[in-house]
């Protein structure tokens, strides 16, 4: 005769159901007290399944009796339900949080504003290599004569067309150096 998971077995030991309802606790909070070792447990086989967890009923009436206490008398006992606010119209409410309420709105604004402003450190990274169309804005020097320089093998240029025509790539650094001279 196999047993259901929340009747008691017949020599006494309990399930882990019926324990934790006999001591009011989740069967998670009694799986804790099993694991600290504060509940004797065996395994009862179960033919084709997993062998079932049996508690002791003696160390569960231990546990019981420390738990009375500590709910009971103890420091860790529920304080007593304080009396329920006495309701509060809007405008007594409106009058209560306005300046906090008012206060607190203020400085969310401001976090957020700062947060929304892009910082100097957070701008795009600087790219060393230009297109031409990018070296003429950068440089201010002509189209016509920054192409003559890099047909003319001035190190300024990398023509990266692989052979498919001409894709020009400037240096800034040495754009910047050019602009100093």
């Amino acid at each position: 005769m196999s047993l259901s998971s929340s009747e008691p077995s017949s020599n006494g030991w309990l399930t882990k159901d019926s324990a934790a309802a006999r001591l009011g606790i989740s069967v998670r909070t009694l799986e804790r007290h099993i694991d600290e070792k504060r509940l004797s447990t065996r395994l009862q086989p179960e033919p084709g399944r997993r062998p079932r967890v049996l508690v002791d009923p003696h160390s569960l009436d231990s546990l019981a009796a420390e738990l009375s206490a500590v709910r009971g008398g103890g420091q860790l006992a529920a304080p007593a339900a304080a009396a329920p606010p006495a309701p509060v119209g809007a405008a007594e409410l409106v009058d209560q949080l306005g300046p906090a309420l008012a206060s607190f709105a203020d400085r969310l604004a401001a976090e957020l504003a700062s947060a929304v402003r892009p910082s100097p450190a957070a701008a795009a990274p600087v790219r060393p290599w230009l297109t031409l169309d990018e070296a003429v804005e950068y440089s201010g020097l002509p189209k016509g004569w920054l192409l003559a320089q890099a047909r003319g093998g001035c190190p300024v240029a990398l023509n990266v067309s692989m052979g498919r025509g001409e894709s020009w790539r400037f240096s800034r650094r040495r754009l910047a150096a050019l602009g100093r001279a």
